[in-house]
């Protein structure tokens, strides 16, 4: 018989996980059962397309490109056409996205500003050009580099 000499009065240095290892065990089981009838799921037939492949509209045909330097001048381009304009030419600017407009109805701005531009100028062009009726305007960017 192997009996230990240690006094009664000592502190218990081991923990006993096994109450712990029994409250994850019942957690899990709760977790498994009631996480199906947490998801709801509808059931929808979509209805059955053929894509058209004679239609060739890809969005590269609808991008106007606007570019503002830190100067204040605008440039629109649009494949191979650029116009120039001063970023105050509002006339000419608003008259330039109508014409967009006009000639294409899913027109894409896609909009790139020097950074120290500032940026009344650059809330003026878009408020421009919503004004006129172009509501898609996407910022280019570059990525810093540490």
């Amino acid at each position: 018989m192997a009996f230990s000499n240690k006094s009664d009065d000592s502190a218990m240095s081991e923990i006993n996980v096994t109450p712990l290892v029994d409250v994850m065990l019942v957690l899990l089981i709760i977790f498994i059962v009631t996480a199906p009838l947490i998801t709801q799921s509808i059931t929808v037939n979509l209805p059955e397309t053929q894509k058209d492949l004679t239609i060739v509209d890809t969005p590269e045909n609808h991008i106007v490109n606007i570019e503002l330097t830190l100067g204040g001048q605008l440039t629109i381009a649009k494949k191979e056409e650029k116009q120039i304009f001063k970023a105050t030419e509002k006339d000419k600017i608003t008259q330039t996205f109508k014409t967009l407009l006009e000639k294409d109805k899913d027109v894409i701005l896609v909009f790139s500003a020097d950074d120290k531009a500032p940026h009344g100028d650059v809330m003026k062009i878009m408020q421009q050009a919503e004004n006129v009726g172009i509501l898609k305007i996407s910022f280019l960017t570059m990525e810093e580099h540490p």
